[in-house]
Parts: C-alpha cells; structure tokens; sequence
C-alpha cells in the first residue's frame, strides 16, 4: 500500500506540526497524480487496487477510483471528483485510424482488450455499459488486461480499448487515439474516505475537491 509523507499544505492553510502524519492512499485508476497535482508529495503515486473495507476499517485513509462502485460500504463516502472523456484506443495500422470520431455503435465487431468483472465496477463496467446502452456487449479479445496495460496490447494488435483521454501521455508510440461520437462517452474519477474521519483526512479530501473544482473550470 503506498504512503505519503510530508503533505505541505492543507487546502489552503499549512498543516501544523503536530497534526502531521503519514496518510496511506490507494487508488485503481490509470493516471492517479492527475488527481493529486494540489499537493506535494514526496513519494510516486503506485497502483494499488482500492478495498473499500480497508477504508471503512481505518487500514488506508484516501481511495480514488473509476464510477461505478459497485460494492459499498455504509462507513465509506464516495464523492465524484471530476469526469473526462473516453477514447479509442487502436492499433496504428487499424482501418478506424483515417477517421476523426467514431461512433460507439460501429465498434460492435471489434475484439476488446478489456471486459468488467463480474464483481467490480470501474472503467471496464463503464465501457460494457456504454456498449450495451449502443446494443452490444464487448466482444473478449485473444488477451486482455486492466487499466494502464490496455494501450500495450491494443499497440500488439489484439484488439481495441475505450479509455479516458489522458492515456495517451502514457500510451506507446504504436497507438491511436480516435474521438468518440456523442455526448455521453465519459468516465468519472470518485474520492473514497471514511465518514468522521480525522481533520487532517477531511482537509485532505476537500484539497482534492477544490482542485478538480479548478480543473473543470479549465
């Protein structure tokens, strides 16, 4: 589980001395720095996969991932952070790749190198559910895989991805990105922390929020 130390400021007054102290923070979803640009941290954010029950019980203290959340708990706030829109992923040399926007509709054959589980929510479920709501459910590719390792195989060939657009700084160089039709093709990034949780965890979350307030504004 990743910890981070020395937060210089909380929200916008700095952390007395002795309210200091680690804050243990997981997160499943792809670019998780994004969502913590409003404070200093020395350590690099890792992937760790967030257990709501961990949260509820004290073990970890922040959570962030991808809407919807299926499995709650009645200890657990999940608050919306921000959205952003999905794209798709393609090889280089996919036929989709001379058009500027496609639709999700047309998708309906192509092989998808990521399927939601039975159980969880996230990014995967989003995209099925955008999928069915266009009359299909995603077809499994040869592999697939979660989150960051998505573009690594669509680069492979073994098939497509729709994933938030600030993948491509992370993407390889043999992927495409290509605009999806229609409004309603976007992923929302949720805040995870305990009900009555101490000041420093509060200040923590409300920091957060004020700066995804401040990149919507963008």
């Amino acid at each position: 589980m990743p910890a981070f130390q020395s937060v210089k400021r909380l929200g916008d007054r700095p952390i007395r001395r002795d309210e200091q102290r680690t804050l243990a923070i997981v997160e499943d979803i792809d670019k998780p720095h994004e969502a913590l640009q409003c404070l200093r941290l020395r350590e690099p954010m890792r992937g760790h996969t967030v257990d709501d029950q961990d949260i509820e019980k004290g073990r970890s203290d922040i959570g962030l991932v991808r809407l919807p959340v299926h499995i709650k708990f009645p200890g657990v706030r999940v608050e919306e952070l921000y959205t952003e829109q999905l794209m798709l992923a393609a090889p280089a040399s996919h036929p989709l790749n001379e058009r500027a926007e496609v639709a999700v509709a047309e998708l309906r054959e192509e092989p998808f190198v990521s399927l939601p589980h039975a159980e969880r929510g996230g990014l995967s479920y989003r995209v099925a559910e955008l999928c069915m709501r266009n009359g299909f459910f995603p077809r499994a590719a040869r592999a697939t895989s979660r989150k960051t390792s998505l573009p690594s195989l669509g680069e492979a060939g073994l098939g497509v991805a729709l994933v938030p657009v600030s993948m491509r700084s992370i993407a390889p160089a043999g992927v495409r990105f290509i605009s999806l039709k229609g409004a309603d093709s976007s992923t929302a990034v949720a805040l995870l922390y305990r009900r009555g949780a101490s000041a420093l965890v509060e200040g923590f979350a409300a920091a957060l929020h004020a700066q995804a307030a401040d990149r919507e504004r963008e």
